[in-house]
């Protein structure tokens, strides 16, 4: 990794303004920048797979702060509770299809034949 000090655009410099303990490193291995905090030298606190620094990195720094945690995990549960009624909506949906089709299969004599999966989706 190669600790990044001096940019094009300063982004280095202006995300210590962000967080003294912020620093900028590029993996190339990985090829991406990464940004450590030294308060947490074993964690990664962010990463981007742009080919340069640019101010999504310090809008991103500013968003992610620790002052922000609790918003930040509300906007994660929301999410999270959002797709858990998706999926729940999905599972009574086929629940709905499959009684249907099990109604109708047994209210007459014909068979009941799925070509495609996607008949009974």
């Amino acid at each position: 990794m190669i600790k990044i000090t001096h940019d094009l655009l300063n982004i280095a410099h202006r995300l210590v303004e962000i967080d003294k303990d912020y620093h900028v490193f590029y993996n190339n291995t990985l090829d991406r920048f990464e940004v450590h905090n030294r308060e947490h030298p074993d964690f990664l606190s962010l990463c981007f797979t742009a080919s340069e620094l640019d101010n999504r990195v310090l809008d991103t720094a500013r968003r992610t702060r620790k002052e922000n945690y609790d918003e930040i995990q509300d906007e994660i549960d929301k999410h999270n509770q959002e797709i858990e009624m998706h999926a729940a909506s999905k599972v009574v949906q086929a629940q709905t299809k499959l009684a249907d089709m099990l109604a109708y299969a047994s209210s007459t004599s014909h068979d009941v034949i799925f070509t495609k999966k996607e008949e009974w989706q």
